[in-house]
C-alpha cells in the first residue's frame, strides 16, 4: 500500500515535466511556463501567459493535464495522511493488546529521566513494565528506543486501566513534583483500590500527604541514586512474587 501511494507523486512529476516541455516548445519562456503550470497544477487560476498563446492547442493540453496533476496530488496527500493516521492507530492498538496480556508487571508514571533509569534496571532483571507518557512526542521517542509505553494522562484513572492496573504488581509515581505524584497516586488508587503504589518524593513534609493518597512507600532520589532505587524495587518485587 505504501509503495503504491508513491506512484501518484511520481506520475504527477512526470506529467508536470512533459507538460512543461510542451509549453516551452510553444515558445513560452521557462519561468512563465513553470509558474503558470505550477499554479494550474494547484488549481489556482492566474493568467500570466502571453495573449498570442493562450488559445493554442498546447496551452489547452497543458491546462487539461494540470487538472490531472492536481487530482494526483490531492489523492496522494489524502492517501498519505489516511495511511499515517491508520498506522498510528494500529501501533497504539498493538501496544494495548500487548499490555492486556501482561500480568505482574510494574506501571511507571510519568515518563522522565528517572523513569527511564528504572526501565533499564527492570529489563536487566526481566521484569515487565508499562510506562505512561503524557506527551505523544515522548511516546514516539521512547517507542523507537524499545520502551513499552502508552500516551495517556497519568493523573486519570482511565490511564491506569489502559496500563493494566488490575494485573499490575506495583505502581511507581515518579514525577519531579510531589503534587503530581499525589494526583497520580489518587488516580491509581481509584483504578484499583488494592494497588501497591510507590512514590517518588522531593519534600519530606509531603510524606503524610502521599501516605493519605494511598502510597505505601516513598523514595527520595536526592538521597538514593536511580540505580540503587531500581535494585531496591527489583528486590522488593522478587520478594513479593
Amino acid at each position: 500500500m505504501q509503495k503504491k501511494i508513491y506512484i501518484l507523486p511520481f506520475t504527477a512529476i512526470t506529467l508536470f515535466a512533459l507538460t512543461l516541455i510542451l509549453l516551452l516548445y510553444n515558445g513560452i519562456q521557462f519561468e512563465i511556463a513553470f509558474i503558470w503550470l505550477l499554479l494550474s497544477s494547484l488549481n489556482i487560476n492566474f493568467d500570466i501567459l502571453p495573449n498570442n498563446v493562450i488559445d493554442t492547442p498546447y496551452v489547452f493540453i497543458a491546462n487539461l493535464v494540470g487538472g490531472f496533476i492536481f487530482a494526483f496530488i490531492a489523492v496522494f496527500f489524502g492517501a498519505f495522511f489516511f495511511n499515517l493516521i491508520n498506522r498510528v492507530g494500529i501501533n497504539e492498538k498493538k501496544m494495548l493488546k500487548k499490555i492486556k496480556k501482561m500480568k505482574g508487571h510494574i506501571i511507571i508514571a510519568p515518563s522522565n529521566n528517572f523513569a527511564e533509569t528504572l526501565k533499564e534496571e527492570f529489563e536487566k532483571s526481566e521484569i515487565k513494565y508499562v510506562m505512561i507518557s503524557g506527551k505523544k512526542e515522548d511516546t514516539n521517542r521512547l517507542r523507537r528506543r524499545g520502551f513499552i509505553v502508552i500516551t495517556a494522562d497519568p493523573k486519570d484513572k482511565e490511564s491506569f486501566e489502559l496500563a493494566g492496573i488490575k494485573e499490575a504488581k506495583q505502581i511507581i509515581a515518579c514525577s519531579d513534583e510531589d503534587i503530581e505524584n499525589i494526583m497520580i497516586t489518587v488516580a491509581a488508587r481509584a483504578a484499583n483500590a488494592k494497588a501497591k503504589i510507590i512514590s517518588r518524593i522531593s519534600n519530606i513534609d509531603d510524606i503524610s500527604k502521599l501516605g493519605s493518597a494511598g502510597a505505601y512507600r516513598m523514595i527520595m532520589p536526592e538521597i538514593t541514586t536511580g540505580e540503587e532505587i531500581g535494585e531496591m524495587l527489583i528486590k522488593k518485587f522478587v520478594e513479593n512474587v
